[in-house]
């Protein structure tokens, strides 16, 4: 059933070595889940160059914490639409490309933040970026696939949201806006 299509999938997943593995992979569950293949190629690359763009704004406004936080939860309601809402490919590409864009800022404004804040440790507060990066990565798809497994999209949807709003309360409630700025 759904929990050996999820653990085979991460089997599969951890084995891949290349993106076009894990599209055939991708394009495979597809198939196997009954799902049409939607719009995917380059439609959240315009997204992510876009929120490239509006991180460097973020980052550099008065107010970025405020702006930070609220890209967190804009990312995080997006793609739980993407997920749990019942719409055409094209829309779920558009809420795909608009969650990658509001998740794109966090890969500006977080270097930024850390590097801050790390005094004369610059170069150990990157290292341990990074390695949260790889591990943040490693452990999502993992957890995400097995929230597929045992509750469909709607569970990875909500996964989403609640990572967003765990984030956006931890800038909320721990972070600081820099003295100098």
């Amino acid at each position: 059933g759904r929990v050996e299509l999820g653990a085979r999938a991460l089997h599969e997943c951890a084995g891949a070595t290349d993106v076009g593995e894990l599209e055939r992979l991708a394009e495979g569950l597809a198939s196997l889940c009954g799902l049409a293949r939607a719009p995917q190629r380059g439609a959240h690359g315009g997204g992510l160059i876009a929120g490239g763009y509006l991180g460097g704004r973020v980052a550099a406004s008065r107010r970025r914490l405020a702006w930070f936080a609220l890209a967190c939860l804009g990312s995080g309601l997006l793609a739980a639409l993407v997920f749990t809402a019942r719409v055409s490919p094209w829309a779920a590409a558009a809420l795909a490309c608009g969650a990658a864009g509001l998740s794109r800022v966090a890969m500006v404004v977080t270097p930024l933040l850390v590097l801050e804040r790390a005094g004369g440790s610059r170069t150990t507060a990157t290292g341990l970026f990074a390695v949260s990066n790889q591990l943040g990565a490693f452990g999502g798809a993992s957890v995400g696939g097995l929230m597929l497994a045992l509750g469909g999209f709607p569970l990875v949807g909500g996964f989403c949201l609640g990572v967003a709003l765990i984030a956006a309360g931890l800038i909320h409630l721990t972070v600081r806006e820099s003295a100098t700025f």
